[in-house]
């Protein structure tokens, strides 16, 4: 005999055909999976009192195709794309953080795709699984955009504070390299002499100044006498005054220039004998 019993999410009375201790159905109007609450108490087969005094209709022949005893097989819960897109892009933000910024982008949709799919799981009522790969997906998104955004803001008050210095000292280390070059190739005119001076190297065409650009104080030359093949990457210039978070401007024998701390600048100048007057 078939057996009726009420949703206890709608009211709405279910009949199924015959029953068994672990009968499930799926409610047809709320789409809830719901346990056969008289099932469990009775031995495999016998009817329980019609819901509400209603006439049972006589089972269908053949019973109700699907599971024994008749009832219904629940649907088979389906695995949300968005919940799975949401978590592999959020992994993905990662080390594409590293390609010009376009972990950011990956980020962004995550986020979007896993809110999307968190609410797309909870409206299912249970028939759309994967709320575990949405919420890692929002979780991962989330802290990853919440440290680039610090990392945006940081390296914006940082291009505020030091932009100007930075512009500056990148004007520096250009001149400093033009003097550099100017000093290979007055050696390669003079038997790979050093000249006597950098003024030298305006008088002959070679720069039109040697001056820091910075401070507009000439440069501290100690390249006076030496050659090129008896020097190897050893200093023949410094601005004397500090610039750039505190160090000065260096002009190399091979022709570099590079930018060193005060203490580092008077150990190499005294590791080539420079007399300790013109040491910073």
């Amino acid at each position: 005999m078939p057996e009726q019993f009420a949703c206890p999410r709608c009211g709405k009375v279910i009949t199924v055909a015959f029953v068994h201790p672990e009968s499930q159905v799926i409610c047809p109007d709320c789409r809830i999976v719901v346990n056969d609450p008289v099932a469990g108490d009775r031995p495999w087969g016998l009817p329980s009192e019609p819901v509400g005094g209603l006439a049972a209709p006589a089972p269908p022949a053949g019973g109700t195709a699907g599971m024994p005893g008749g009832s219904a097989p629940p649907p088979a819960q389906k695995t949300s794309g968005m919940a799975v897109t949401s978590m592999i892009l959020a992994i993905g933000s990662l080390p594409l953080a590293c390609c010009y910024g376009f972990g950011i982008l990956t980020g962004i949709v995550a986020l979007i795709l896993g809110v999307v799919a968190l609410k797309q799981i909870r409206r299912s009522r249970g028939a759309i699984r994967g709320r575990g790969m949405a919420k890692a997906g929002v979780i991962i998104s989330s802290i990853f955009l919440v440290i680039m955004a610090v990392l945006v803001i940081i390296c914006i008050v940082y291009g505020v504070k030091f932009g100007p210095q930075m512009m500056k000292a990148a004007s520096h280390m250009e001149k400093m390299q033009q003097i550099g070059a100017a000093c290979q190739s007055y050696a390669a005119s003079n038997r790979g002499e050093f000249p006597d001076r950098l003024e030298m190297l305006v008088d002959q065409g070679y720069v039109t100044s040697v001056a820091d650009p910075e401070t507009g104080d000439p440069y501290v030359y100690v390249g006076k006498g030496q050659s090129v093949n008896a020097m190897s990457d050893r200093i023949i210039a410094f601005s004397e005054s500090s610039g750039f978070m505190g160090t000065h401007g260096v002009i190399m024998s091979n022709g570099g220039a590079t930018m060193l701390p005060r203490n580092i600048l008077a150990q190499m100048l005294r590791s080539q004998g420079v007399p300790e007057d013109l040491i910073p």
